[in-house]
């Protein structure tokens, strides 16, 4: 089995990148699912959208966005640590120069993708209302959690495995993610 996916990933290396990461955002967002269900009052996912017209519309629709979401990660982030490789020689840099444009910019676009996705004709004023509130508090709270896990992965990670290592290592980070993302926007979340 170990053999067959090694092959797999050498042979076809975006396709098991694109699928690994679309597998783990599901399944995070699954278990963000059941936990903002199980600690809800009224037995409602607690951070689904109120109006008629979002996510709650269609049972499976905000997985089936985070599993896309998450299929699109796994595409990008394999290029991405190509490059960085090619750019940079020595570690520190490396490190500093994608922790400080990936995080700050992915927690930005996850955040738009999440209100375009609830409601795509109405999602540019929500998109900035959700940026506003909740950018800096993800931003501020991902920055030690990716500084560690892009050290390890960026020192000790073989190239051709960092994506699908990321893929496994954000789906502990992809749970608070979605439910950050998909409660409602009159929630306000303080910095403490």
């Amino acid at each position: 089995m170990i053999v067959r996916a090694r092959r797999l990933m050498q042979h076809r290396p975006m396709l098991v990148n694109s699928v690994a990461g679309g597998a783990m955002t599901g399944l995070a967002d699954a278990t963000a699912q059941f936990i903002e269900y199980r600690f809800s009052e009224d037995g409602s996912a607690a951070h689904e959208p109120a109006d008629p017209a979002g996510i709650a519309d269609f049972p499976g629709k905000r997985t089936a966005s985070m599993v896309a979401w998450g299929s699109v990660m796994g595409l990008f982030f394999p290029w991405w640590y190509g490059q960085l490789d090619r750019w940079f020689i020595r570690f520190l840099p490396k490190l500093v120069f994608h922790q400080f444009l990936v995080s700050p910019t992915f927690n930005c676009l996850f955040l738009c993708y999440v209100e375009a996705v609830r409601d795509p004709f109405d999602a540019l004023p929500r998109m900035r209302s959700r940026v506003e509130t909740d950018w800096l508090y993800l931003t501020m709270r991902s920055l030690p959690f990716w500084m560690s896990v892009n050290t390890m992965n960026l020192y000790f990670t073989p190239l051709p495995l960092r994506g699908v290592t990321m893929s496994c290592v954000s789906c502990g980070w992809t749970i608070y993610l979605s439910w950050l993302g998909h409660r409602r926007l009159g929630e306000k979340t303080e910095i403490e």
